[in-house]
């Protein structure tokens, strides 16, 4: 189905997905995948089937980015303990290694990498090792579509290995999730793509006074760099409640929604699962809709199209 240039669909087989995929149009020598892997509970991250489904649609050289967080380790999902601050964060470098090894192994990912032939390149390691594009490169290309970014220093965070890839297609993959912010989407998604493992006090607030403009400077500088898709995924998991610390795991959503407006992929999948688009505005979406637009008509939307979720409780 489909709400303007956006599109949305109940699946439940590869067959069903495919379909839907086939409807944005990828074209590309090289796809670079931004997955949603902030932590390692179920239902938080995007999961080795979805991932699978989409690497078998495309053509061409395959490459999944991600950065370390401090909240994707086992120490965290097993005993809650969050052994990763602001402070320790130099000094955690090799733990954050060891587990991100740990969440690709134990949830089946590193298998699907090695099947269909997939690099996985992790943007803080590129940052740790200096592998970067020069900063004033990039900060003329965002700054020739865009006003210039709030936080200056992350025109320093693109990986010399995307920026030589050959007529790259990037596609944000992100995981349908409730949060207190209403719900956190495509949109939100490229603001793990920021290589501080912590990611806050400087990038994110619950205030919602810094972390939009975060948001929305990762948008402007992808987005300035690669053609792009946004795709929100619940097919099997999605989060149902205030994540991530009280959010309930939710089976079998089966909704997926996608278009090349990230804006209006996030306002329709709110409005289909129930939640007040004007929620996001109003918290997150509202700095980047007046850089990005929207066009889409919400009352377009089909009432009951899926599961209703609800993030307040």
């Amino acid at each position: 189905m489909r709400v303007g240039n956006v599109f949305f669909e109940k699946v439940k087989t590869f067959e069903e997905f495919k379909k839907f995929i086939d409807q944005l149009n990828l074209q590309g020598d090289t796809f670079i995948i931004k997955p949603n892997w902030v932590e390692a509970s179920k239902g938080h991250f995007t999961e080795a089937t979805p991932l699978e489904w989409i690497l078998r649609c495309l053509n061409g050289r395959k490459i999944v980015i991600e950065s370390h967080t401090a909240w994707r380790n086992k120490p965290l999902l097993e005993k809650g303990e969050e052994l990763v601050d602001e402070k320790n964060m130099d000094d955690k470098k090799d733990f954050l290694r060891e587990q991100d090894k740990w969440f690709l192994e134990s949830t089946g990912i590193k298998d699907v990498f090695k099947k269909y032939n997939v690099e996985y390149v992790n943007i803080t390691e590129e940052c740790w090792k200096n592998e970067v594009v020069d900063p004033k490169i990039i900060q003329e290309l965002v700054e020739k579509k865009f006003s210039p970014v709030k936080h200056k220093e992350l025109y320093a965070t693109v990986p010399k290995k995307l920026w030589n890839l050959k007529n790259p297609f990037f596609i944000d993959f992100a995981k349908i999730k409730t949060a207190d912010v209403g719900m956190t989407l495509s949109t939100k998604n490229l603001f793990g793509l920021i290589p501080d493992p912590k990611r806050s006090p400087r990038y994110h607030d619950h205030e919602m006074k810094i972390l939009p403009f975060s948001v929305l400077d990762m948008n402007k500088i992808y987005r300035a760099l690669f053609n792009s898709v946004f795709i929100n995924e619940g097919i099997f998991r999605a989060i149902d409640g205030p994540a991530p610390l009280n959010g309930r795991l939710k089976e079998n959503l089966n909704l997926i929604v996608g278009g090349k407006n990230s804006i209006d992929v996030d306002l329709v999948t709110a409005k289909l699962v129930g939640i007040d688009p004007q929620v996001l505005l109003d918290k997150l979406l509202n700095v980047t809709k007046d850089v990005f637009g929207s066009e889409v008509d919400l009352s377009q939307v089909p009432e009951g199209f899926a599961d209703k979720l609800d993030y307040k409780k």
